[in-house]
């Protein structure tokens, strides 16, 4: 299968809530989530599981490489794409159902800084309407990354134009 095809199975069904099943069975999260990875069968993954008061569980599970050559280990770098926007709309939508925050409210309210953030809206910010410069659509943005892939940046470098 190939490499893309094995991690797309496996978010979804991260996504789509399929660790649960396994949780009851496996008993901890880190169980649950090898179970989920042996079953859409994804050569590897890592995860780190926080909870409060606790000191944070890592786990690398599987390989690195679809020849099962190369043991999964903690301190790889990975490029997590589109699949952040997938948990953070997640849990704005979550907070919204609390009435923790108002998808409708200017982001302003929530985050200082963001350019024009008085008129943008986490509806818009969801919906990709919210008119921001979108730096993966920058060529010399995506020459940065690939030089240093760990570089920390800053909210101003990623929204500046």
């Amino acid at each position: 299968m190939p490499r893309a095809a094995a991690r797309r199975r496996f978010m979804l069904a991260a996504a789509a809530g399929l660790l649960a099943p396994h949780a009851a069975r496996a008993g901890t999260a880190v169980a649950a989530l090898d179970a989920a990875r042996r079953a859409t069968r994804a050569p590897g993954a890592v995860t780190a599981v926080v909870r409060p008061g606790a000191a944070p569980q890592l786990a690398a599970l599987g390989h690195a490489d679809l020849e099962g050559t190369r043991p999964m280990t903690t301190d790889l770098h990975f490029r997590i794409g589109s699949v952040a926007k997938l948990f953070a709309g997640t849990a704005v939508l979550r907070l919204a159902d609390a009435a923790r925050l108002d998808v409708d409210s200017p982001i302003s309210r929530y985050v200082e800084g963001v350019p024009q953030g008085s008129r943008i809206t986490l509806d818009m910010l969801g919906r990709h309407t919210s008119g921001l410069f979108n730096p993966i659509e920058s060529r010399d943005f995506q020459a940065a990354i690939m030089t240093a892939p760990s570089r920390i940046w800053t909210d101003a470098e990623i929204l500046a134009d």
